[in-house]
């Protein structure tokens, strides 16, 4: 080929968009969704790491200082909290603020466009997000816990009832790997973006096979 016809190897165009961009390149209903259950220093530098890629972002936390019988007092005619303002968290698209107990698929209508990635405060709360999330049609499903937690959270969810062909479709160890210190929470959320893409590339397992 002359080096006349010769293509440069990439475009003038931004390598890094932002979720404004992302949105304007493809229509939000056609954008893959990334839900993020919990928060945390990997969790947000996940998020901006995803936004760059395509995601649109949204980030659900259940209200540790509400009671079930106690409405927020921002709460909505439905019965649920209103959303509030995305905490400054680049690439976060909506901060979903969930009641305890309230399930996080029925709230942030998870559907098929949805990778969940859950990064539990405790073990207990890993129980409680797969319990919800098990139950749901997202595209992909992983959680942030070591080899060990996830034996411990794995036996709980048998107990309850929960069959290991179930357990055996999350992600877990999320990321390619065991937690390890991989040099701060931006190199630890790479391969969670890396596991994430694959998935959607075909390349690696996806949630549900079945439709």
């Amino acid at each position: 080929m002359a080096s006349a016809d010769r293509k440069p190897l990439l475009d003038a165009a931004p390598l890094s968009l932002t979720p404004e961009e992302n949105a304007a390149m493809a229509p939000a209903t056609e954008l893959p969704v990334l839900l993020r259950l919990g928060d945390g220093a990997v969790a947000r530098a996940l998020a901006r790491l995803a936004a760059e890629c395509g995601f649109a972002v949204d980030m659900a936390v259940w209200d540790a200082d509400a009671a079930p019988d106690a409405p927020l007092a921002a709460e909505a005619e439905t019965g649920a909290p209103e959303d509030a303002p995305p905490p400054d968290i680049p690439g976060l698209r909506r901060h979903i603020r969930l009641l305890p107990g309230e399930s996080a698929v029925e709230r942030c209508a998870v559907g098929r466009r949805h990778s969940i990635c859950i990064f539990p405060a405790d073990e207990a709360g890993a129980v409680a997000a797969l319990e919800d999330v098990l139950a749901s049609h997202a595209f992909f499903v992983g959680l942030w816990a070591t080899r060990a937690e996830r034996e411990r959270v794995w036996a709980a969810l048998r107990a309850a009832g929960v069959p290991d062909a179930e357990l055996a479709a999350v992600r877990c160890p999320l990321g390619l790997g065991d937690l390890a210190d991989m040099g701060g929470p931006v190199a630890s959320a790479v391969p969670v973006l890396a596991e994430l893409l694959a998935a959607r590339a075909g390349s690696r397992q996806r949630f549900r096979l079945e439709d």
